[in-house]
């Protein structure tokens, strides 16, 4: 079954200061998962599919992502973005990491794996499960469409 649709349109007011762009304090995480959609035949989709899809990704992540990997389009029923791609480009000013990061509420202890690969699950204030991953020197988050609240 096809996750829910999320509307790939979604253009949130951005003036203010760098925490009112980021709406931190309640939508931070899931502002920037929002602007982060998906799509079939795009840099960004190609990538996640490969990212997902790598031989040397971990069954447990794959498991706790509820990700099917019999699925072809699968990768597309995620949100995800890299944190600090996201903090240093769509934000474009100097945020306070921490505080970016005080919206996210974990669920349990992070998990490693070799190859610099590591995850924690945990919530979002409204509800919204989200996995934090790092890979190597990168790191961001991902929630299925069916999770956002």
């Amino acid at each position: 079954m096809r996750a829910k649709t999320v509307n790939e349109n979604i253009n949130f007011h951005r003036e203010g200061t760098s925490y009112d762009k980021l709406g931190i304090g309640h939508h931070g995480i899931k502002r920037a998962l929002l602007n982060s959609p998906i799509v079939v035949d795009s840099m960004e989709g190609d990538s996640m599919r490969e990212w997902l899809q790598n031989e040397y990704m971990p069954k447990e992540f794959l498991e706790d992502l509820e990700y099917n990997q019999s699925d072809p389009l699968a990768f597309t029923d995620y949100l995800a973005f890299d944190e600090d791609w996201y903090l240093e480009n769509e934000v474009g000013e100097e945020v306070d990491y921490d505080e970016f990061q005080a919206d996210f509420k974990s669920s349990g202890q992070r998990k490693s794996f070799g190859k610099g690969f590591g995850y924690q699950k945990g919530t979002l204030p409204d509800g919204t499960k989200v996995i934090h991953y790092i890979d190597g020197l990168g790191s961001g988050y991902i929630a299925h469409k069916d999770w956002l609240k």
